[in-house]
């Protein structure tokens, strides 16, 4: 992985995570929402999972064409909800 990349990443990262605090006091009770059917499942590529310590939260990253995927993971503790972050025209997808 290119220090740029990595640069990018951690930023995101950092972003994420600073927005738990500002959404934490506004999370009620939500429900997972249904499972689609195969046809409208679509991967994306270059998937990555970034692996934090104990303590914190994995990210997941993907591209879809041009457009850049990042997910928390829920983990074990209910109490912070997964969070996603959509990034169009990503320069970690340029093809």
């Amino acid at each position: 992985m290119n220090r740029r990349r990595l640069a990018t990443l951690g930023a995101i990262l950092a972003l994420i995570v600073g927005g738990f605090g500002l959404t934490a006091g506004s999370c009620g009770s939500h429900q997972d929402a249904p499972t689609p059917d195969k046809d409208h499942i679509f991967n994306g590529t270059n998937a990555v999972v970034i692996q934090s310590a104990d303590g914190f939260r994995n990210v997941y990253f993907s591209c879809f064409n041009t457009t850049g995927i990042y997910v928390t993971s829920a983990g074990g503790d209910d109490s912070l909800p997964s969070s996603v972050a959509v990034l169009a025209n990503d320069p970690a997808c340029a093809k």
